[in-house]
């Protein structure tokens, strides 16, 4: 049985083969971080993650709606590099997935389409939607003469 190489076919396999054995941080396929004041959840004051924001609440969940007001009104954005997720074959799904995965119920991850204009992640806490208190009430019983 004789076997052929085609001309551009071992580089391929190597180029396959390096993927599967590279190690990727989500550092490595980041290309923006950014911290927003975006209170509503459901909605969001950012232009360019409004279509996929609705599309994500578009089909009620009651247990996620349920959940909505206790989530922080702050936000952490990432946009991920298009061509080093590309490089390293990995979907937003699979990267978002992770990152729901690690934190499981301390952090509520949404993410846009990989065809987006953007390839965005937005993250946020909850326990931050209703509360008042901001913690800052202490210094002041600290700092009363006794």
């Amino acid at each position: 049985m004789s076997t052929f190489i085609v001309a551009g076919e071992p580089s391929l396999l190597a180029k396959n083969v390096e993927q599967e054995l590279t190690y990727t941080s989500l550092c490595t396929v980041t290309a923006a971080v950014e911290i927003w004041y975006d209170p509503d959840p459901s909605s969001t004051i950012i232009e360019e993650d409004s279509v996929f924001v609705e599309s994500f609440f578009a089909i009620p969940d009651e247990e996620i709606e349920s959940k909505l007001h206790l989530q922080s009104p702050w936000l952490l954005r990432l946009e991920l590099d298009r061509a080093k997720m590309i490089d390293r074959k990995l979907t937003m799904a699979y990267v978002a997935g992770r990152i729901a995965e690690s934190f499981k119920t301390d952090l509520f991850v949404i993410w846009s389409e990989d065809n987006s204009e953007k390839l965005i992640i937005r993250c946020r806490v909850p326990g931050g939607g209703d509360k008042d208190d901001d913690g800052l009430g202490t210094v002041e019983e600290d700092l009363a003469p006794a």
